[in-house]
């Protein structure tokens, strides 16, 4: 697309749910080239039984802006999760088209793996020796390391590209932290290939060798020579290398999961925001996302509901702080106000008690405007403030509930950069059909958020949901609103050095039943007691003593 150099090609990948598009990541950027190899992944639950279609847009960034409708569309393709999985290889080829285009654009290609659950983080630090020189005798070269992990067809898959180290023939790169799921789907044997390349500009990067290496070789030797097969087979007995990497670190470290935490006693709060501009039309009127339907719940009662009684299991006392912002509160303009009108108690017992509230809000708030975050997520702040430490372990969710564009963009990166040192997460569930674009933005799947002095965030805190597009799919919204709370909670407490408490020990008294007769007796039953459920107390239930196993009932395999 670029007339005087390469494309700079990115990937924004698509999952139809409910007949909508929905966004699920977009890839890494490869500047200068025309035949990208991304290392960015992307985890999809499967279900066989279903049509799950996935679109590819892939875009020629010309800028520095998060957002890729300013760039050039290149063009896209669709599949089916079950067409990849079912080809040959678990790899399809599909030609890049442009609407009433018939001409191909490219050729996008798409593969998929079945994930193992793997709880392990690793770090390793690469260090390279008397790496060969293919830079010419007046400059160095700026080598760099590209790591892929094996296929079952032999092929290759990228997982991670280090920074090029320039003009540098004993570079250090920097130290390399990925999950070792990503690095070798759990697999510690699997072997890895690590090729060295010369950096270019325009994209030619230059081939210097490659080496192979799996994660328990990378623990047990202290370094591999890598090798350039075309001179060694010129070369013969002449060449031996050309250059060795050295491990100086490979630690592989277990982090605890998201319910040892919460069975450690680590307590999460739910703090609720609902807008009240006037965007979201009149009350009184039927298309108004607030109307006050005497037959049935409007559409902010529906996302309240279905979102709260989500994540309303996850809060141990069910009290819940309830705001409004964007509404007039006699006769004045509030960005947070409690919905209780009683700044001294903004709490309500349940979901019902939201609802209540709301209810009763429309009768004595005046839709308003603008729509301005800031005060809101200064709210979230304060209730985050009180940080987690090792004996007390508390973290808080912002639920917004919004129908739309922000005019506070940059305040609200600014709170969300500041947020994202703190035990907080933000859930945003777009109300109604309006532009959704700057919550994509917030959510920062690919591109962090950096605030208006420059900082960058220390971790992703927000998750954007368009709740008309799962609203009528409960699995699915509860897959959305949650999909990042637990990794989000696992990364602040990794940060902190937070470790889970020891389980806390709840005692069941289970009363005895008496029976008038023997004949009333019941068939001998065993008891169990789940005791890894999120709800606030375990659940006793009963089981026959010789169960049917039901293969059905197992957990559908995620790609």
């Amino acid at each position: 697309m670029d007339t005087f150099s390469k494309s700079d090609p990115c990937v924004e990948v698509y999952q139809l749910i409910n007949n909508a598009w929905i966004p699920i990541g977009r890839t890494e950027i490869i500047w200068n080239n025309l035949n990208p190899d991304f290392t960015k992944t992307f985890i999809v639950e499967y279900f066989f039984e279903e049509i799950q279609q996935l679109m590819f847009k892939v875009y020629d960034v010309d800028n520095d802006t998060p957002s890729l409708a300013d760039d050039d569309f290149i063009g896209q393709a669709t599949c089916t999760i079950g067409e990849i999985a079912g080809s040959r290889g678990q790899v399809v080829m599909k030609p890049l088209h442009r609407a009433n285009d018939s001409n191909a654009r490219g050729t996008l290609i798409a593969r998929v793996e079945e994930v193992t659950s793997c709880r392990e983080q690793a770090t390793i630090s690469l260090k390279g020796t008397h790496i060969e020189n293919v830079a010419g005798f007046f400059s160095k070269s700026d080598p760099f390391v590209v790591i892929s992990r094996s296929r079952e067809d032999g092929s290759w898959v990228p997982v991670y590209q280090t920074p090029p180290s320039r003009s540098n023939l004993n570079p250090v790169w920097p130290t390399i932290q990925i999950t070792v799921q990503k690095l070798c789907n759990g697999d510690h044997n699997r072997p890895l290939q690590l090729e060295v390349f010369d950096h270019k500009r325009n994209g030619d990067h230059v081939f210097i060798g490659r080496a192979q290496a799996s994660l328990n070789d990378m623990r047990a030797l202290g370094c591999v020579k890598i090798i350039n097969p075309e001179k060694k087979a010129k070369k013969g007995k002449g060449y031996d290398n050309s250059g060795v990497i050295n491990f100086a670190r490979c630690d592989v470290v277990r982090y605890p999961t998201f319910v040892e935490y919460l069975q450690g006693g680590c307590e999460l709060s739910l703090i609720v925001a609902i807008d009240f501009t006037s965007s979201n039309g009149d009350p009184n009127l039927p298309n108004s996302l607030h109307f006050r339907n005497p037959y049935g719940p409007n559409e902010y009662e529906l996302a309240i509901n279905a979102v709260g009684n989500i994540l309303s299991d996850y809060d141990s006392d069910k009290k819940f702080p309830v705001f409004g912002f964007g509404g007039k509160v006699q006769g004045t303009v509030s960005h947070c106000f409690p919905l209780t009108f009683d700044p001294r108690n903004v709490e309500v017992d349940g979901v019902a008690g939201i609802c209540g509230v709301y209810r009763r809000a429309l009768d004595h708030v005046l839709l308003s405007g603008p729509t301005v975050f800031g005060p809101i997520m200064q709210a979230g702040i304060q209730y985050a403030m009180q940080h987690s430490t090792q004996q007390s372990q508390k973290y808080t969710i912002l639920l917004i509930l919004t129908d739309g564009v922000i005019h506070d963009m940059s305040a609200t990166i600014d709170s969300i950069v500041q947020a994202s040192g703190l035990p907080l997460s933000v859930v945003i569930v777009g109300v109604g059909e309006a532009d959704f674009s700057q919550m994509v933005v917030l959510d920062a799947d690919t591109t962090p958020l950096v605030d208006s002095h420059g900082r960058q965030m220390y971790r992703d805190i927000v998750q954007f949901v368009p709740f008309r597009s799962v609203a009528n799919h409960p699995a699915r919204l509860a897959k959305e609103v949650l999909a990042e709370i637990p990794e989000q909670l696992l990364s602040y407490m990794r940060v902190r050095n937070i470790l889970p408490n020891p389980p806390l020990q709840t005692t069941l008294p289970i009363e005895p039943v008496l029976y008038p007769s023997v004949g009333q007796m019941p068939q001998p039953t065993q008891q169990f007691i789940v005791v890894g459920a999120p709800s606030a107390s375990p659940t006793l239930m009963s089981q026959p003593t010789a169960p049917s196993l039901d293969p059905s009932s197992a957990a559908p395999p995620s790609y």
